[in-house]
């Protein structure tokens, strides 16, 4: 038996090594039971109840008195009843427990009489979770659900909130780039990890997870806990909300525009933009089985409209404007007609155009309690979302857009897309005061593409002395261009309490497949010194359109094509 003893010691020391990125999910509970005379009292009983889903949690002291009761629901409020034979037992009520931060509860039992009486004991220390503790390991914030529902918000974002952090400046941690973060939700990794944005959604002003589906946030920046890492900005912990066994839910819709922003900033004008954002969602939780099988659900929208171009073409009246640019109205009119009529293609409007942001998200989620062993839950997320953006200036002269100069027409944006599909099953099993276990399985989709309205049509510049001065077609970067990435992830994380010591071991894999496809300007770009040279090439193409050279000296033609089979697409 000593050699068995000695053999798991050294599995420990040897498997710790591989427990890494191993995101903590719940909390857990520690302490010492001893008699008057400070003892360890070995067998005492200790029962938890997490008292909003009658969930509970058992476990038996150790010889030296000292007792673990790990992967327990984080929150509370938790009823505590220590308990040994001949002794009087005590009650502690109004226990909260903070995410990854475990509670040390030190409990002394005094001698009882025939019969037994019940001591409670309310109010202890960390009620809501203490800002210091013995057993926080590194640098840590955790953000709880009272903080999540009481302070402002206008973007609904997780990163209003991380920015409590002391060392946080923006989505940056202690000076780190932000994609050097690691971001978990219940475990599951949700980094973009090829690398383009710092959080999933990102491209698109949206985030994987509504804030009503989030029951604690946990920052860590230097976590000194072998199960926690793969950043070295910080590790962005996440966990979800899950129901209890009273029905509860809420239903909101926000609603602002430029009227809710205010007009001058110290008796100075200030102009704003027109703007329209609206939001939404509903979140709803319960129990299928008292006790036993909870289930909660949410979902949340986004519409958001902004001004395509604060810019204006010059129509001969409006020159007094300080946002009319010099490209004259007429001009782009006629174009317009020339390309719809005679190239059979829609350039779209100059001005006057609204830019859309769009996002949906929902959430379902199952905890089974199926004995004091082995708790399970599963959750199923998903999040649609695209930004529309103006035409990029990359290869312009001078900019295509946002200037004085030049003005581009609507078809020539684009759309980023970001969406997510995440499943992530966890298991918890305490099976004995000296043995407990945690397995996650999870695969997460990210499919981040760009999309347009425009048809197939080469982009086209057209100059005026040397500069950009209206731009029409396909955006350049945007065909064919898609990242589709596929994470699968298991981990599984032993743990071993031996008298005042706790040994931890694991093992954790991660799978990461990348589809990724990028075909700039495979619809060709012409760059025209000026309108008339565009008219007279245009021209000339529908009179020959089997023309072998061009009647006017272009300033600049590129076309990309693959070499692989089927145009690498």
């Amino acid at each position: 038996m000593r050699k068995i003893k000695h053999l798991l010691l050294l599995g420990a020391i040897v498997f710790t090594s591989l427990s890494i990125v191993a995101q903590v999910t719940t909390s857990s509970l520690t302490g010492q039971v001893t008699d008057d005379k400070k003892t360890g009292l070995n067998g005492a009983t200790i029962e938890a109840v997490h008292e909003p889903s009658g969930t509970r949690y058992r476990t038996i002291s150790q010889s030296s008195g000292n007792f673990a009761i790990p992967g327990m629901r984080i929150g509370g409020p938790y009823t505590v009843t220590v308990s040994y034979v001949g002794k009087s037992p005590q009650t502690y009520s109004e226990i909260y427990l903070q995410l990854g931060t475990p509670l040390k509860l030190d409990a002394t039992l005094e001698d009882g009489n025939t019969t037994l009486k019940e001591v409670v004991v309310s109010s202890i220390g960390n009620k809501k979770g203490k800002l210091i503790s013995a057993d926080r390991k590194g640098t840590s914030t955790n953000i709880n659900r009272r903080t999540l529902e009481n302070l402002p918000t206008l973007s609904r974002s997780l990163t209003d909130f991380t920015k409590l952090t002391p060392q946080a400046k923006g989505t940056s941690f202690a000076g780190m780039d932000d994609r050097f973060n690691n971001f978990t939700v219940d475990g599951s990794i949700f980094n973009n990890s090829f690398g383009l944005q710092s959080l999933p959604g990102s491209q698109t002003n949206s985030t994987p997870i509504s804030l009503d589906a989030i029951e604690e946030i946990q920052v860590n920046l230097s976590p000194y806990n072998v199960k926690e890492a793969g950043f070295t900005g910080a590790g962005i912990n996440a966990v979800t909300k899950s129901g209890t066994n009273a029905m509860h839910g809420s239903i909101f819709y926000n609603h602002r525009n430029q009227s809710f922003t205010g007009k001058t900033a110290d008796k100075a004008p200030v102009t704003v933009a027109d703007f329209d954002v609206k939001q939404f969602g509903f979140r709803l939780g319960g129990a299928i089985i008292k006790n036993k099988l909870f289930y909660f659900i949410n979902g949340e929208g986004e519409r958001r409209t902004d001004p395509g171009t604060a810019f204006l073409a010059n129509d001969g009246t409006n020159t007094n404007q300080p946002n009319v640019t010099r490209v004259k109205s007429a001009d782009l009119d006629a174009l317009a007609t020339f390309l719809q009529t005679k190239l059979n293609y829609n350039p779209g409007s100059y001005q006057g155009y609204k830019l859309q942001t769009y996002s949906n998200k929902a959430l379902a989620k199952i905890d089974w309690n199926i004995n004091d062993i082995h708790k399970f839950s599963f959750r199923f997320n998903y999040l649609r979302s695209y930004k529309e953006i103006p035409v990029s200036n990359s290869g312009s002269f001078s900019g295509r857009r946002d200037n004085l100069f030049a003005m581009h027409f609507n078809n020539s944006n684009y759309t980023i897309n970001n969406d997510i599909y995440s499943a992530i099953a966890e298991i918890n099993s305490n099976f004995s005061n000296r043995l407990s276990n945690n397995i996650i399985f999870g695969y997460t989709a990210n499919r981040d593409y760009r999309s347009s309205k425009s048809s197939v049509f080469p982009l086209v510049d057209i100059l005026d002395a040397g500069r950009n001065y209206t731009t029409f077609g396909y955006e350049p970067f945007t065909a064919n261009n898609k990242l589709n990435t596929d994470t699968w992830q298991i981990q599984d994380n032993l743990t071993l309490y031996r008298k005042k010591h706790t040994y931890s071991m694991g093992a954790n894999f991660e799978s990461f497949k990348y589809f990724n496809s990028f075909t700039p300007t495979v619809y060709g770009q012409y760059i025209f010194k000026s309108l008339a040279d565009f008219y007279t090439s245009a021209n000339a193409f529908l009179t020959n359109p089997q023309m072998t050279s061009n009647p006017v000296q272009l300033q600049r033609y590129s076309l990309s094509y693959s070499a692989l089979d089927g145009g690498g697409v």
